[in-house]
């Protein structure tokens, strides 16, 4: 009788131990164990409620895109990302131009075009610019929608239509670079190369105090939770 009472009790602590294992393997921020009589633990397991908190991101890299030459080039991201789960958050950027602060060369606009690649555009060719920006891929559930892309403004305004409408209460939108149309080494004011983004259920827009003659485009994303 009591050879078959240790081996109930060890049996007992080995499918707890087991059920430990399996329910805390991923490693839970808390662990609670609630309280029930033996024959719960015994034919339920031990009772364990526990609360995951992962990592909101599948992958952050560090992006700098140089456009020497021509009027875009691209940089390659070394972790393929899923654009649907991705935005480009900017980290500012710097020309070699010394013709004119407003030196349509000098100034360039950036988006994910593909999983493995992001692309700067800019207007006029003349000096080289380089741009710094972070790619953040989500975790895959936790983004309704995704998207990037630039807004054109003919004036001082513009704006442009969403691929996927959003809540705007659950949406972020990040500006990824602005290009301007600004050809000569005369300046104009800093205001021709300084917008706003404002974003809408299905449309993002643009806008500047002046420097209205040179058209500019303005990048951006929108990402929208769950």
């Amino acid at each position: 009788m009591r050879l078959s009472i240790r081996l109930l009790v060890i049996a007992t602590c080995v499918l707890a131990w087991t059920a430990v294992v399996g329910r805390v393997a991923s490693a839970p921020d808390r662990i609670v164990f609630r309280a029930l009589s033996p024959a719960g633990w015994l034919f339920n397991g031990v009772p364990v409620e526990a609360t995951y908190l992962p990592t909101p991101f599948k992958s952050i890299q560090p992006v700098t895109v140089t456009i020497a030459s021509g009027t875009s080039n691209f940089a390659t991201l070394s972790t393929p990302v899923v654009l649907a789960n991705t935005i480009l958050v900017y980290g500012g950027q710097y020309s070699t131009d010394s013709s004119g602060f407003h030196h349509g060369s000098g100034w360039a606009w950036c988006q994910p075009t593909t999983t493995t690649t992001v692309y700067c555009y800019r207007y006029v060719t003349g000096a080289s610019v380089t741009v710094n920006l972070t790619a953040i891929e989500f975790a895959s559930g936790l983004l309704r929608s995704a998207q990037c892309g630039a807004v054109v403004m003919s004036g001082l305004t513009g704006s442009a239509a969403l691929t996927t409408s959003v809540t705007v209460a659950k949406s972020i939108a990040t500006f990824t670079g602005i290009a301007d149309a600004y050809v000569t080494a005369a300046s104009t004011g800093d205001n021709d190369v300084m917008a706003t983004l404002t974003l809408a259920a299905t449309s993002i827009s643009a806008a500047k105090a002046g420097g209205g003659a040179y058209n500019n485009a303005v990048g951006y994303c929108v990402a929208e939770g769950k």
